[in-house]
């Protein structure tokens, strides 16, 4: 049962013989670069010890370096940090809820789920000492309301059934400590999983992450929930994952949609 919540135990990460986000291995024109999963510009100075570093090569890391920024500015409105306006990169739009003359503020150059993967990806590397591909079969459902915009303004995704599925099976393994988790940057980060096998007879991760209290970044028209998620690897469970009960636990859910709620 993989857990890092310790100084110690996140080191390793770094040190991981491929990069996280390529799988290929170092060399001596591509050295080992650590990447702060999530990027440091999300958390409060006084909450950057100790973070999670992933190892990666200079050029895949630096990539990321403009949605990281835009990410960072988002999220730190949670600790009251704002950036001077000819530093800001979030783009936003007021929209019309319905035929109602109430408004809501949408940022359009904020694309979280592709993010919140790369995460999890550099998450399952430090947990199992494996590398994920990007293309492996996945769905997250992240903690504010999300949607596309059309001629008629601005479409919101419904919250799915699959939701409150994945958020019962962390609280209920998290229940009997049967989960795989990673908590640093002074607790404001946590990240939980837990493997569970399809009707196909495959396994799947499920898991759930909470940086800060994010969810109260969601518009106030809109439900409060938490981000949840699966993928599916064509390796299967690690060695080392934990494999969700199958037994009935009793547990707390006073709300559905946030897995470490209630």
């Amino acid at each position: 049962m993989p857990i890092l919540n310790t100084q110690s135990g996140v080191k390793q990460a770094r040190d991981l013989p491929f990069c996280y986000i390529c799988g290929q291995p170092f060399t001596e024109e591509e050295s080992n670069h650590p990447d702060h999963i999530p990027p440091e510009a999300i958390f409060d100075p006084l909450d950057r010890d100790f973070p999670l570093k992933l190892a990666s090569h200079f050029k895949c890391n630096n990539s990321q370096s403009k949605n990281d920024e835009v990410i960072g500015q988002l999220i730190a409105v949670i600790h009251g940090k704002q950036p001077k306006p000819k530093n800001t990169r979030l783009k936003y739009k007021k929209y019309q809820i319905d035929s109602t003359n109430e408004t809501l503020l949408g940022f359009l150059n904020v694309n979280l789920i592709p993010q919140i993967w790369r995460w999890v990806r550099g998450f399952h590397a430090a947990l199992y000492e494996e590398f994920l591909p990007n293309d492996t079969g996945n769905a997250i459902h992240p903690p504010f309301p999300h949607g596309t915009t059309d001629t008629k303004g601005f479409k919101i995704d419904k919250i799915l059934p699959q939701h409150r599925l994945f958020v019962k099976i962390i609280k209920k393994n998290h229940k009997i400590n049967y989960v795989d988790k990673i908590e640093c940057n002074n607790g404001k980060l946590k990240y939980e999983c837990v493997w569970v096998q399809m009707d196909d007879m495959s396994w799947a991760c499920v898991f759930a992450l909470q940086i800060y209290d994010w969810m109260k970044l969601a518009d106030k028209h809109f439900t409060s929930r938490g981000c949840v998620g699966y993928y599916h690897p064509s390796k299967g469970c690690p060695i080392n994952g934990i494999k969700g009960t199958e037994l009935e636990v009793p547990f707390r859910n006073r709300d559905p949609l946030d897995p470490f709620g209630k």
